[in-house]
C-alpha cells in the first residue's frame, strides 16, 4: 500500500476526507433560457472556457492607485519578467 497509493494512505491516517468534484452535467443560460448539457466533450469545454475567463490577467491603470499602492503595485527589480 506504502508504494502504490501513497495519497490515499496519507488521507486515512490523517483522516481526511476524500472530496471529488464530478462534473458531468453543466447548466448553461442562454438569452433567459436555460439549457442542461450532459455531453462530456462539451461539458468539459465549457468549463474549461470558463475558467479561463474568470482567471485572466486584470489590466488596471498604476495612475489611479493611491501613493502607498504604486509602491507595493511597483514591478520588483529582483524578479525578471520571464
Amino acid at each position: 500500500m506504502i508504494n502504490n497509493n501513497q495519497g490515499k494512505m496519507l488521507r486515512s491516517l490523517l483522516d481526511k476526507p476524500s472530496n471529488k468534484i464530478n462534473l458531468d452535467r453543466l447548466i448553461e443560460e442562454e438569452n433567459g433560457r436555460r439549457n442542461l448539457l450532459i455531453e462530456p466533450t462539451e461539458v468539459m469545454f465549457k468549463t474549461k472556457n470558463h475558467f479561463q475567463k474568470q482567471l485572466r490577467m486584470r489590466h488596471f491603470k498604476l495612475e489611479l492607485l493611491e501613493n502607498k499602492w504604486k509602491e507595493i503595485y511597483r514591478p520588483k527589480k529582483a524578479i525578471e519578467a520571464e
